[in-house]
C-alpha cells in the first residue's frame, strides 16, 4: 500500500477543517476554506521542507481537477431535453432577475448616498 499521498492529503484537508471550524467560531465573514487556504499558505511559508512534500501531489490533484467538474457536465447532458425545452423562460428569469438586482443595488446606493451628503444635525 502507497501512502505517500496520505500525508500531503492529511495536510489539506487539515488546514481547511481548521479555516472552517476557525471561520465558524469566530463568525467570520469569509469562508472556511479561503481561511484554511491562508493558513496553508502561512505553513507553505514557516516550514521549512513542507513545499517539498506537498508539490507533487498538490500538483497531481491540479492537473486532473477537470474531473470534478464530470458530474455537472453529466447532469446537463442527462437533462439538457428538460433545460432546452424550458430555455426562453429561463434566459427570460436570468434576464430579469440581472436587472431587479442591478435596479436594486442603484436604488439602494442612491439612497445611502443621499443620506451622506445630508448636513449633520
Amino acid at each position: 500500500m502507497n501512502l505517500s499521498a496520505f500525508f500531503p492529503l492529511m495536510t489539506l484537508i487539515v488546514s481547511q477543517l481548521i479555516g472552517e471550524w476557525i471561520s465558524a467560531t469566530f463568525q467570520l465573514p469569509l469562508p472556511g476554506a479561503v481561511v484554511g487556504a491562508v493558513l496553508l499558505f502561512i505553513a507553505l511559508c514557516l516550514v521549512p521542507g513542507l513545499h517539498a512534500k506537498i508539490a507533487p501531489f498538490a500538483h497531481t490533484l491540479l492537473r486532473n481537477m477537470l474531473l470534478f467538474y464530470v458530474p455537472a457536465s453529466v447532469g446537463i447532458m442527462v437533462t439538457f431535453g428538460e433545460i432546452a425545452s424550458r430555455g426562453p423562460f429561463l434566459l427570460i428569469v436570468t434576464v430579469v432577475s440581472t436587472w431587479m438586482t442591478a435596479f436594486v443595488s442603484a436604488v439602494v446606493f442612491d439612497s445611502f448616498r443621499s443620506r451622506s451628503e445630508e448636513p449633520a444635525p
